[in-house]
């Protein structure tokens, strides 16, 4: 009985150490891009995107993400996802993603959306939190202020 015990106590001191020892390395968003309109209802857009992915770490699993979007320093809304994305690790591929972007300032979002599309390249940045898991790792990331290129 206390041989299993030792056994079971080092194995968790193991696993502990293991978990806590893990981190994840930067993971690098190249491109987005094939953005696909899936529905629009009332001031909630849901859209499907690809997005080219650098994955330096093992495969990791992204859910429950919700940011915020801004254009040019205005807020334009909120952006959650709505299915669970799984990236293969160490490589670079490509992904989809369904997304559902609702207005949050619906005068100043659908002002900043026209001027976006009337320019060349629109300053639009991201920030808010993402659910990642790893075997045996899960995290919550905070992203701030972080460029997405269209």
């Amino acid at each position: 009985m206390i041989g299993q015990n030792r056994y079971f106590i080092i194995f968790l001191l193991v696993f502990g150490v293991f978990t806590t020892s893990c981190s994840l390395k930067p993971v690098e968003l190249k491109k987005m891009d094939n953005i696909e309109i899936q529905n629009i209802n009332n001031n909630v857009l849901t859209f499907k995107v690809s997005a080219t992915i650098n994955n330096p770490n093992s495969r990791l699993t992204l859910k429950n993400s919700e940011m915020f979007v801004y254009l040019k320093g205005n807020e334009m809304g909120k952006l959650t996802q709505v299915n669970k994305i799984i990236i293969d690790g160490k490589t670079t591929g490509q992904y989809s993603a369904i997304l559902k972007f609702e207005f949050t300032n619906l005068k100043g979002g659908i002002m900043s959306a026209l001027t976006m599309f009337r320019g060349g390249n629109p300053e639009l940045k991201i920030s808010g939190k993402v659910k990642v898991t790893a075997p045996f790792y899960w995290k919550t990331l905070t992203i701030k202020d972080y460029p997405i290129h269209l």
